[in-house]
C-alpha cells in the first residue's frame, strides 16, 4: 500500500481544471486508502508545529481530565481507547485501537 500525495497547488491557479484535479485526486485517496498526505498546502511550518505542541500536552492529560470534553452530539470531542466499534467490510467488529480528538468547524445551529 503506498499512501497517496495529494499536490494542493492547482488550487492556488483558480481553474476549474485545477480544482477538479485536486477533488478527484481527494476522492480516490479516501475510498481506496482512507487517507493521504497533503503537499503544498499553504498551512505555515509555525502553525503545523503548534498543533503538535498541544497534540501532545492533550494527550499526556489524565483520564478523567480529558473524558471532561467527551465527544458531544455534533462529534467533537475526545474519544477514548477501545470506546467505539469500527464495522468492516466482512460485518466484524473491532473496538477501535485508538484514542483520538475530534475537532471542526464550530456548529452554529440552534438544534
Amino acid at each position: 500500500m503506498t499512501i497517496p500525495i495529494i499536490d494542493l497547488s492547482p488550487l492556488w491557479d483558480s481553474t476549474p481544471i485545477g480544482l477538479s484535479k485536486v477533488a478527484e485526486e481527494f476522492t480516490s485517496a479516501f475510498q481506496d486508502i482512507g487517507f493521504a498526505y497533503i503537499v503544498n498546502h499553504r498551512v505555515p511550518e509555525s502553525i503545523i508545529n503548534q498543533v503538535f505542541i498541544q497534540h501532545r500536552r492533550f494527550h499526556a492529560l489524565p483520564l478523567e481530565e480529558k473524558n471532561k470534553i467527551r465527544l458531544n452530539q455534533w462529534h467533537r470531542g475526545y474519544l477514548p481507547l477501545a470506546s467505539y466499534q469500527i464495522k468492516s467490510d466482512s460485518k466484524s467488529v473491532l473496538l477501535a485501537a485508538k484514542n483520538t480528538f475530534v475537532n471542526s468547524r464550530a456548529n452554529f445551529s440552534n438544534s
